[in-house]
């Protein structure tokens, strides 16, 4: 008799999660450059990592504006959670509670920068979503 792979179950881990069969029990992980909870109901997130050339990202991503980006055409090259927007996946996102430390939703979408004072270090103020 065989067993059934528990990671070809649909749902079995959130979006953008990995699963791996472990002693026929699912185990499921964020993949490099994501961070989350790979649990179904919330899944994992690309984290910005930042860069000074397209040398220091990983495979397939591009230095833009100092944080490794993924490019894109369309947004099948995104990940579960984003769009293509100005030719690069960007988190989709309906308030700041959405992005990751850093980042702020502006217009449905994470990007790099503040919300307000207290997200910019302790000589800086957040004008216009940039610590200054």
């Amino acid at each position: 008799m065989f067993s059934i792979d528990p990671c070809k179950k649909e749902g079995v881990c959130g979006p953008n999660a990995v699963c791996h069969c472990v002693n026929h029990v699912a185990e499921c992980t964020c993949p490099d450059g994501f961070v989350g909870n790979p649990v179904p109901q919330q899944g994992c997130v690309r984290v910005p990592t930042g860069c000074s050339s397209s040398v220091e990202c990983p495979s397939g991503h591009s230095c833009l504006n100092n944080l490794c980006t993924v490019p894109c055409v369309d947004n099948s090259q995104c990940a579960v959670g984003e769009r293509c927007a100005n030719s690069v996946c960007v988190k989709v996102c309906y308030g700041d509670s959405n992005c990751v430390p850093g980042e702020v939703c502006i217009e449905g979408t994470c990007q790099p920068g503040c919300g307000t004072d207290s997200d910019c270090k302790a000589n800086e103020i957040c004008i216009h979503n940039k610590c200054r």
